[in-house]
């Protein structure tokens, strides 16, 4: 579960808090899970209405560090992005039927190739692919 402060404000409150997000380039970089809400999708032409994982990912590749929140849907379509993620995050094996262990996702760790999406004018990152626990010495270079 996300472990957001779910303290809410009236209209005239004041408010501090600040954060900075920066785009990082693209490249293979370790990430770390560091939140994850539950949420619902209503549909689209292409994903039918169903449950919604929205996962925040800390990257980090030993001088740079970045953000990215990527969404997960729980439908059929979608099931081989679900297995890459919790395969990436050493909760489930390659070939084998795993439960979905939502529970342990914050604070996992891999490996993936980010890249850069456009959306509104905003640059945003975005993972491109995991890369399997037993296969990070193997990666070598990305195409």
């Amino acid at each position: 579960m996300s472990e957001y402060d779910n303290t809410t404000f009236d209209w005239d409150d004041e408010i501090e808090e600040e954060r900075e997000f920066s785009v990082v380039p693209e490249g293979k970089y370790d990430f770390e899970v560091t939140a994850f809400e539950r949420s619902t999708y209503d549909g689209s032409e292409k994903i039918p209405p169903c449950k919604m994982a929205l996962v925040t990912f800390k990257l980090t590749d030993g001088s740079k560090t970045g953000f990215c929140t990527e969404r997960y849907y729980l439908c059929k379509s979608q099931e081989w992005k679900l297995s890459s993620l919790f395969k990436a995050c050493g909760l489930k094996k390659s070939g084998e039927k795993t439960k979905m262990q939502w529970d342990k996702l914050i604070g996992s760790k891999g490996s993936a190739k980010v890249g850069i999406r456009t959306y509104n004018d905003n640059e945003f990152n975005t993972i491109k692919n995991f890369i399997e626990p037993k296969n990070k010495e193997e990666a070598g270079e990305w195409e």
